[in-house]
């Protein structure tokens, strides 16, 4: 049989052995058992702007000294960016197109919920444009997908109600036109991330 001899100095030093083995294993334990801090990650959403959005057409009439209103509601939720194309033939050509001046269209536009400013643009001819802004945050963005109003309106041209005739008989009539209305637009995207 052996037997070792302790002195002193090495009671000690077993004794601060045993102690850290036992400091050790009581933090691998209590982070075993949850005892450590979570590591959970929220998640953070971010918008990206993407084109290619389409709605429409829209097809109508407006008479001279007439307005139409289209309401329009789109595909997206957030709407960053609209251009709206209004498109018609001139029925003045239909009688003596040089006995009066082409139709002006006047097309405004006022988006839903105060996510911009209404906006409007006139022009004679086959067309007219108009592009507008909504006020977006990227942050948090408003919905505004639906309740757009478009009102379009007509002015005739000089001499556009009618031309040389005989009395009352002949008249080149020109009362309004038909109109076709195409939207493309630019809306917001959500992406999840982790962090």
């Amino acid at each position: 049989m052996i037997v070792y001899r302790l002195f002193t100095g090495d009671i000690m030093k077993l004794k601060i052995g045993l102690l850290i083995i036992l400091i050790v294993f009581a933090t691998a334990i209590s982070g075993c058992l949850g005892g450590g801090e979570e590591d959970t990650k929220e998640p953070v959403i971010t918008y990206v702007v993407k084109a290619g959005g389409k709605d429409g057409p829209y097809s109508g009439y407006t008479g001279e000294n007439d307005e139409t209103t289209v309401d329009i509601n789109f595909n997206h939720t957030y709407i960053v960016q609209a251009t709206f194309k209004l498109t018609w033939t001139d029925t003045n050509n239909n009688g003596d197109p040089e006995s009066s001046q082409d139709d002006t269209f006047t097309i405004e536009v006022t988006p839903p919920n105060g996510s911009g400013e209404p906006a409007k643009n006139s022009g004679a001819g086959s067309s007219v444009t108009l592009d507008i802004d909504s006020a977006q945050n990227l942050e948090e963005p408003m919905e505004n997908s639906v309740g757009w109003k478009v009102k379009i309106t007509c002015e005739p041209g000089e001499g556009s109600s009618g031309g040389p005739g005989l009395g009352i008989f002949i008249f080149w009539a020109d009362s309004g036109n038909d109109w076709t209305l195409n939207v493309e637009y630019k809306y917001l995207q959500a992406m999840e991330e982790t962090t």
